[in-house]
């Protein structure tokens, strides 16, 4: 038997790598439906998540995952992102992979919740946001 909400946060993933903005819309709050348009997609048009793992625990699914896009638009930096929060990062056409440890609380059959934790200076540095010097 398959867990259901290890089921929509795998339905989450696969409408996001296939570009799906309705499918996203069914199975996320209208909130992070919203959040993942406007935050990510705009940003990063040809946005992928891909998951090495998946563990479902309750209401709660949590991932360990790689992200690849190209900086394409605007991006203003989420919560997660520490000191560099609330910044916005003009578009600088860099393609960037990073990987991202999260957990997605399921609720009445949509994702409502979202904590991610990517490796900011992995992320920034490949877009040229901060300088990596590790001589």
């Amino acid at each position: 038997m398959t867990d259901p909400s290890l089921e929509i946060v795998r339905r989450y993933f696969d409408c996001v790598n296939s570009h799906d903005w309705d499918g996203v819309a069914q199975v996320t709050t209208e909130s992070l439906s919203s959040a993942v348009r406007e935050g990510l997609w705009r940003a990063f048009p040809d946005l992928r998540i891909d998951a090495e793992w998946m563990e479902p625990h309750g209401e709660k699914v949590s991932a360990w995952c790689y992200g690849t896009g190209t900086h394409l638009a605007p991006w203003e930096l989420p919560p997660s992102a520490g000191s560099f929060a609330g910044r916005t990062v003009a578009p600088t056409g860099s393609r960037w992979r990073a990987p991202c440890a999260v957990t997605y609380r399921v609720r009445n059959g949509r994702i409502a919740d979202v904590w991610g934790v990517w490796d900011w200076l992995n992320l920034l540095g490949q877009l040229g946001v901060v300088a990596i010097d590790c001589t």
